[in-house]
């Protein structure tokens, strides 16, 4: 392969004031270097060159970056050879996740590097640019939340937290404008009454489901299987991968994202990966707050009538009754998680926050491999449950029959003496 390519795949140290290189495969590697060869003069790729690889297919994030410092990462100067190219392309696909929002905040706000200042105007660019990678609408929501930042190292820490999907998105689109790699963005294998496609991204785009690459698996909608609080259990429970939940209210769409997998249980469950989101009339996304990373999920169908039945979520943002055929559902506020109006305030005070619901869907999260080991999760938890029942009615049976036994077979023998009496 040669000791300078061997060197820019990181085989051995990259230099100081350059990126680190990226683990390229050998296909990756020839891909890199085809597209280095179509575009290079006398072994380097000067500025409007390396642009036009980007733009070979036109999108907003291409065009915004030409004319940022987007690739002064790689560029460290002038001119772009085949090893920095090579590193480039490393980082970019297969960086680590901090040093790929480096990349997008960079292109984004227009800077040379995290410690630059910005504006609002450059911030408002950076969030459209992100919903862009996904091929989604821009949020009002995420542009007014990082227009309070005054310097690029705020905003790439704000994106950290907020849209850790956001550098798997980057390397995507990366691998499409440079690999020629064709891996597909998350998409739905079926027809949604409630979400399209770009709603779908957005939303895992802000969260910590890793979705590029794989399809979302419908698992349970209303318009399918009815009004069923029993069917709904049965697709979601022991599915061993987050959910998407989604509910239409007129003309409102929420949800909620799961981090676990639903259990039957009293106990409350779930983590700091949770997220409520409303999807119209606008999008926006609520994480947990402070110190209420877990406890966010409660799933319960037993018990007496003092106890909560139903599915939780938020300890009371959202929740879905076990009588789930009157297409009604509960929607309030939650301390747990950050402020977020899944309906309007007049909804939440009227009839103590039920609403009539127009459909309800539930969404499996992941990629290929994971949505296969969710599947296989969730056949496990069926068997351990139908080997539970099968062995409680034996258990009743059993029961039953002595009961029975010692009614017919001894009750004469203790009773033998009062009859001996009567007679």
């Amino acid at each position: 392969m040669g000791q300078a390519l061997s060197d820019a795949l990181g085989d051995s140290p990259p230099p100081h004031d350059t990126l680190d290189p990226g683990p390229l495969s050998d296909a990756e590697l020839a891909e890199a270097l085809k597209r280095f060869a179509e575009h290079a003069t006398d072994g380097a790729l000067a500025q409007g060159a390396f642009d036009a690889i980007a733009e070979n297919k036109q999108d907003d994030f291409a065009a915004a970056a030409r004319h940022a410092s987007f690739y002064d990462a790689a560029r460290r100067g002038t001119k772009v050879d085949k090893r920095a190219f090579v590193r480039f392309c490393g980082v970019a696909t297969r960086g680590s996740r901090s040093r790929r929002l480096e990349h997008v905040v960079t292109a984004g706000l227009g800077v040379r590097t995290l410690s630059d200042a910005c504006d609002a105007a450059q911030t408002k660019r950076l969030a459209a640019l992100m919903f862009s990678l996904v091929g989604a609408e821009p949020s009002p929501a995420v542009e007014r939340a990082l227009s309070m930042y005054e310097d690029a190292g705020a905003c790439a820490r704000w994106c950290d937290r907020n849209a850790p999907g956001l550098a798997d998105a980057y390397a995507a689109w990366a691998r499409r404008r440079f690999l020629d790699d064709a891996r597909p963005a998350p998409t739905l294998p079926a027809a949604s009454g409630l979400l399209a496609p770009a709603s779908i991204r957005a939303c895992l785009l802000l969260s910590d489901v890793r979705t590029y690459g794989g399809l979302l698996r419908p698992l349970y909608a209303s318009s399918k299987d009815g009004w069923s609080f029993q069917r709904l259990c049965r697709e979601i429970l022991g599915w061993a991968g987050p959910t998407l939940l989604v509910a239409r209210a007129g003309a409102r769409i929420f949800g909620a994202l799961a981090d676990e997998a639903w259990r039957d249980d009293r106990k409350p469950f779930g983590a700091s990966g949770c997220r409520l989101y409303t999807f119209a009339p606008a999008f926006a996304v609520a994480r947990p707050r402070a110190g209420q990373s877990q406890d966010l999920l409660y799933l319960n169908t037993k018990g007496s009538a003092s106890v909560t039945k139903g599915l939780v979520v938020g300890g009371g943002a959202l929740h879905i009754p076990t009588e789930l055929g009157d297409a009604r559902i509960k929607v309030g506020r939650s301390l747990a998680f950050e402020s977020i109006a899944l309906v309007d305030d007049a909804t939440v005070r009227r009839d103590g926050g039920w609403v009539d619901v127009d459909e309800l869907e539930v969404w499996a999260a992941g990629d290929a491999g994971a949505l296969e080991a969710a599947a296989a999760g969730r056949a496990r938890a069926r068997g351990l449950r139908a080997d539970h029942i099968a062995r409680a009615r034996k258990v009743d049976k059993a029961k039953f029959l002595t009961e029975f036994d010692q009614e017919m077979l001894l009750g004469k023998t203790f009773n033998t003496g009062a009859d001996r009496a009567r007679t």
